[in-house]
């Protein structure tokens, strides 16, 4: 099984997303359109990446 309990879709600019890209490449995946997606392991990961990263939207549903 998976570690991860959760996933939320990034959304931001393209330096914010290159940068948390850069330290959370370990929990990030591509969906099929090639957008990313944050995988945490809970939702206290969720909200501390939120909270350091405020720049990014992290959505529990994917926006078309």
């Amino acid at each position: 099984p998976a570690p991860f309990d959760t996933a939320r879709w990034l959304r931001g600019d393209a330096a914010a997303l290159a940068s948390f890209e850069k330290f959370n490449r370990a929990n990030l995946a591509k969906d099929r359109d090639g957008d990313w997606v944050f995988l945490a392991k809970s939702a206290w990961d969720v909200g501390y990446q939120q909270e350091k990263n405020p720049e990014l939207t992290f959505s529990t549903t994917k926006e078309r």
